[in-house]
């Protein structure tokens, strides 16, 4: 029969009796000759039958020294001369990857290289060394791949303030628009909202505290459309306010203290100024044309023997995109996504976050029945999202072209389950002339 502990730490019968033998006294089972001096009893809600109580005059006040110190210890400490296991500060990439790979389908070497990204600029955070500061990076690839979704899945995973910047809403100071002080201070906001979802004491009062900078800095600044920066001809007037923004992320990038100041309910708080130094900066962008001759064919003769892809993006494609040398150079980590494949769409139509789960879900709302499609629907379905080239954006375009007049029908007719058939999808439209 289990033993557990008595509500009573110590009971007496164990200090006058040192022989070993147990005995049954009203369904518990004692143990006369243990060693931290406890009775033991089958439940935790009996009394000591001997009125060991805190009543009673034969109680002694609780867990004995060792047992206190034992409480103390993690188990793993208790035998001698075994050394706690050491934890690293930080997650490794390889389990930053595994988190990514339940969430984000395909683009394994993206997942790989931006987790080695993430996980340097963690430890780094732990450990800080202004002579050697981590890398910044660029996301390049078509719409659609995964580029945002990727980053913002990493950063909830991980509990980091996040902010998404436009860069077609930048601006140089002195212009209406968005600043960089601006993106600074919905990063500290994001932290702050953080520290309120982990139930971290916060003074509401005070719109920036100490604590809300410094989480701020080990958080990831990711600037969308990043690619819309880079200066050309075609710009026209736009040209100079390219380059001045670029040059002001220089001062974001290489680490500045930046002020940030929160003006709330009409009054002017304090300003605070945060180190952006070892804050993340991720860009990204589709860089169309970046693969065409013009661009590449001012590469160096000998620099494509030394790439292990030729079509592999590089700095100096960068710079003959448009942009200044000193940027590229701060952000050399250059990640880049393939266009999905047909077993990529099939993959994402399955899994959590698929574009059918938002259709059941509005059928669960009005007790009906979306039942999941049958695998020769989401091979038809993921055929033409490869032909349409617009990545897994192009998925919802498919379904709202065909699901509308679909599920509208379906509504009237009364019924309860809706089975979306390679039958029914192959099925011509109807266009807009036949009503």
């Amino acid at each position: 029969m289990p033993r557990s502990r008595c509500v009573w730490a110590i009971c007496p019968l164990t200090v006058l009796q040192r022989q070993t033998h147990t005995t049954a006294l009203d369904g518990i089972a004692w143990d006369k000759h243990r060693s931290d001096r406890s009775c033991f009893s089958i439940g935790l809600s009996h009394p000591c039958p001997l009125g060991c109580g805190p009543r009673s005059p034969k109680y002694r006040g609780g867990p004995t020294l060792n047992q206190r110190r034992l409480a103390r210890t993690p188990p793993e400490r208790h035998a001698r001369g075994v050394a706690p296991p050491t934890h690293p500060p930080t997650p490794s990439a390889p389990s930053i990857k595994d988190r990514l790979d339940e969430r984000v389908v395909g683009q394994d070497e993206a997942k790989i290289q931006l987790a080695q990204l993430i996980a340097m600029h963690l430890n780094w955070c732990h450990k800080p060394l202004d002579a050697l500061l981590p890398p910044n990076g660029l996301l390049i690839g078509p719409t659609g791949v995964g580029k945002t979704h990727t980053i913002r899945t990493a950063c909830a995973l991980l509990d980091l303030p996040f902010v998404v910047a436009d860069a077609t809403s930048l601006v140089p100071s002195g212009i209406v628009g968005e600043q960089i002080e601006d993106i600074l201070e919905r990063l500290v906001e994001s932290a702050r909202q953080l520290r309120l979802s982990r139930g971290e004491p916060v003074d509401l009062d005070v719109p920036i505290d100490r604590a809300d900078l410094d989480l701020a800095r080990t958080g990831v600044i990711f600037i969308d459309e990043f690619d819309k920066l880079a200066s050309s001809e075609a710009a026209g007037y736009e040209e100079p306010i390219r380059l001045t923004v670029q040059r002001r992320l220089l001062k974001l990038i290489e680490g500045s203290l930046l002020r940030v100041g929160v003006k709330r309910h009409g009054t002017d708080h304090p300003d605070h100024y945060i180190n952006t130094m070892g804050i993340l900066i991720i860009g990204s962008g589709a860089f169309t044309g970046i693969d065409t001759p013009a661009i590449r064919s001012r590469r160096a003769p000998n620099m494509l023997a030394d790439l292990v892809d030729p079509l592999e993006v590089v700095s100096t494609d960068l710079v003959q995109y448009g942009f200044i040398p000193e940027l590229i150079a701060r952000m050399p980590v250059l990640i880049q996504y393939r266009p999905l494949e047909k077993q990529d769409f099939v993959e994402i139509l399955k899994g959590e976050f698929s574009p059918i789960r938002l259709w059941q879900r509005y059928c669960a709302a009005f007790d009906m029945d979306f039942a999941d499609p049958e695998p020769a629907v989401l091979q038809l379905i993921a055929e033409q999202a490869v032909r349409l080239n617009m990545g897994a954006r192009g998925l919802q375009q498919l379904l709202f072209q065909r699901l509308p007049a679909e599920i509208f029908e379906f509504e009237r007719s009364g019924q309860k389950t809706y089975h979306l058939t390679a039958e029914r999808w192959r099925r011509p439209r109807r266009s807009r002339s036949q009503g």
